[in-house]
């Protein structure tokens, strides 16, 4: 999906169409090629069928030409009005583009974060304040300002989403080795789901106040030169401490508070309500390896955010969300063409 100012959309869409056609579609064995084909003939196919409806529509705005054999699909660009248009990924060479008028920014923002989906966003201009508001009101784990969107490197750029698009620490962060702990001493205890009713735990959830977008941590992380790479945490807002006994429950919500979440007791949950309650984004239970496997049944079959199941309230990497943000700190001088061209 790519939004362009109105103001410079024309000049945009003419470097871009003609970046396009210089383009090589060919055997992915030859070096110089640049997209080669889809993975399956059937997936080649459903993205096809998208595309033949856009043109129908009169929503193409430009298409490359590929070889006759395989199953290669053109290059295609699509006009859209907004991300909302996009109903589900399309996974291969499609560009969706709408314009945009500058006073339109908080609008695009509630559209992208209503989608519940949040890997990653790139912000190509010179306007500080723009670059900072989209990098504060953004639920995204990865952010890019006046450089590529790929490539993201271990150690310096961190890699994950968040709501539909990850589950918990990003793969090359300072957390993500503890994700392959195996907690041994964890304790498990019986669960009662007899006391609590679907209606009143939502009641208990819904008045925990949702907390604000404070960072909690800003860490800088190395690069090379002529790069910023800022790694922020944030609380992960309501996490369910589901005991089972009320002490073990007291304990979990001890170390909910300290990282900066907001922690709800729950005691006595039928943990196939797991799958209906709404407004948490986490959950701890210590409990049997059959309750643990009802609780991750009940989330997994939730529509909406990943939510993750925390067995062992000591592993606070869960507790909070890693947002990354990394910015070419050289681009915003010279030739503006370097920002609008950048690929």
């Amino acid at each position: 999906m790519l939004y362009i100012q109105e103001d410079i959309a024309n000049n945009f869409l003419e470097m871009l169409f003609g970046a396009m056609d210089e383009l090589i579609i060919d055997d992915p064995w030859s070096a110089n090629t640049d997209i080669g084909p889809i993975i399956s003939s059937s997936a080649a196919k459903d993205i096809k069928k998208y595309i033949d409806l856009a043109i129908v529509n009169n929503r193409v705005l430009h298409q490359v030409k590929i070889p006759t054999q395989g199953s290669f699909v053109k290059p295609t660009v699509i006009k859209v009005k907004s991300i909302t248009d996009l109903k589900k990924e399309i996974f291969g060479p499609v560009l969706h583009v709408a314009t945009f008028k500058a006073g339109d920014i908080s609008r695009i923002v509630n559209d992208i974060n209503n989608t519940g989906y949040g890997l990653t966003f790139g912000i190509h201009s010179r306007i500080d304040a723009r670059i900072h508001y989209l990098c504060e009101n953004l639920n995204i784990g990865n952010i890019y300002v006046n450089r590529n969107q790929i490539g993201a490197v271990v150690g310096s750029q961190p890699f994950g989403g968040e709501g539909l698009s990850g589950t918990g620490p990003k793969a090359g962060g300072p957390s993500y080795l503890y994700q392959f702990i195996k907690d041994d001493d964890v304790k498990t205890y019986n669960y009662n789901d007899k006391n609590t009713t679907l209606e009143n735990a939502q009641l208990l959830i819904d008045d925990c106040s949702q907390i604000g977008r404070k960072v909690l941590n800003s860490t800088s992380l190395p690069g090379p030169t002529g790069e910023s790479n800022i790694l922020s945490t944030y609380p992960k807002g309501v996490i369910l401490c589901l005991g089972p006994t009320k002490n073990i429950a007291e304990i979990q919500a001890e170390y909910v508070r300290k990282n900066g979440s907001i922690a709800c007791i729950i005691l006595g949950l039928s943990l196939r309500n797991l799958q209906e309650l709404k407004n948490f984004s986490a959950v701890i239970l210590s409990s049997s390896a059959e309750n643990v496997r009802d609780a991750k049944k009940a989330l997994a079959d939730r529509n909406g955010n990943i939510i993750p199941l925390i067995t062992n309230a000591k592993n606070l990497q869960n507790m909070k969300i890693e947002r990354h943000v990394c910015i070419d700190t050289t681009a915003a001088g010279g030739n503006v063409d370097l920002l609008i061209n950048a690929n």
